[in-house]
């Protein structure tokens, strides 16, 4: 895919916000990528989550898309591939027991099409350890209403800037999923979704837990005299419907930058959902435009919670302890009732007498 085709598409969807979202994306791509096969075999790309107008929370379906375009010659060799993936069946198994619908799409066609929206596309249903095509048009056919394509806006130079050094295949794989979505499912389809979101991603670890990622570019604020990060309410409450019935735990993981027109990168940064959870602040804030075109709501969280980011991060090892998302909460609470229980005990005491009828 040429890199003019693919910001060409990008810019006519999306502003410069969404955009440097991807930007951030891609660039953990790559850092796990130099982690080298130890943690690279442990990372799958994200998906989208989305359900029918009027089926917000029972019909909800995870679409993974495929991260290059394939011939119809090469589509099967594909499909194989997928299917001997032990770590792709094992998320894929992992969202349907947490009770989505799975899938994974490929865009047919050939690298060098200059109009995105005019690719084919092929869908795969995961059930029974296996993936079996469906026939897309009779499976969006029983979606109701229609819906409308987004639009973009101008992007901001240094946007654009970091979409020029990007690597094609990456850029390939960021692109394939907003064409998908945009160009197959709302323009094609002409299907209206309720309430979509995409994960960003997903680590795997070899023992099977499965620890779905949110990836963003930020930095921190101060309010009170305290370092914060804001994090988007739905994104949380997102993750936690993926993680609940896993009884998994959920990362965020953000590219640090400076608070400056350069944003200069400082560093990769993350915590765990059961952090969030028990450090968040519970008063929302307002964010900014969300998928839908609607504003979003923001809870504030300790920048002080998040730590550094390096390859030891994806061990088994670090992965295990991370991963089973009660006991880590309960932990936590432990914890906190311990801190809580010392300060109240350091209180001067109002009274030392028994209280007595």
């Amino acid at each position: 895919m040429e890199r003019t085709v693919a910001v060409s598409y990008l810019q006519n969807i999306m502003g410069s916000n969404k955009a440097m979202g991807l930007v951030a994306q891609a660039d953990f791509q790559k850092w796990v990528h130099e982690c080298g096969g130890n943690v690279e075999r442990k990372y799958f790309n994200g998906c989208w989550v989305m359900s029918p107008k009027g089926s917000t929370a029972n019909k909800r379906m995870c679409f993974f898309v495929h991260e290059k375009i394939e011939t119809k010659e090469a589509l099967q060799s594909a499909v194989d591939s997928l299917i001997s993936n032990r770590g792709f069946h094992g998320l894929c198994g992992s969202m349907v027991r947490s009770g989505f619908g799975v899938f994974h799409c490929f865009a047919i066609g050939n690298s060098n099409t200059r109009n995105l929206g005019d690719l084919e596309w092929t869908l795969y249903r995961y059930r029974n350890e296996n993936f079996s095509q469906i026939d897309a048009q009779r499976f969006f056919s029983i979606w109701p209403g229609r819906g409308r394509v987004g639009r973009g806006a101008t992007w901001d130079a240094r946007v654009m800037d970091r979409y020029q050094v990007l690597d094609l295949h990456v850029l390939e794989s960021l692109v394939l999923s907003q064409v998908f979505f945009n160009s197959f499912v709302k323009e094609l389809m002409k299907k209206p979704v309720a309430d979509p979101y995409d994960v960003d991603g997903f680590f795997v670890s070899y023992e099977g837990k499965i620890l779905p990622l949110e990836i963003k570019e930020k930095f921190p604020f101060e309010a009170n005299r305290v370092k914060l990060l804001g994090i988007d309410a739905g994104r949380i409450l997102m993750l936690m419907r993926i993680c609940l019935p896993l009884d998994c735990n959920g990362l965020y993981i953000i590219r640090e930058v400076e608070d400056s027109p350069q944003r200069r990168f400082v560093g990769w940064k993350m915590t765990t959902l059961d952090s969030i959870v028990m450090n968040s602040n519970w008063t929302l804030q307002a964010g900014g435009i969300g998928m839908t075109g609607g504003p979003t709501q923001t809870v504030t969280f300790p920048y002080g919670c998040f730590s550094d980011l390096n390859a030891q991060t994806f061990s088994d090892e670090s992965l295990h302890r991370m991963s089973e998302f009660s006991n880590v909460i309960k932990e936590k609470a432990a914890v906190f009732q311990d801190g809580v229980e010392r300060f109240i005990e350091s209180a001067p005491s109002q009274s030392q007498q028994t209280l007595s009828a």
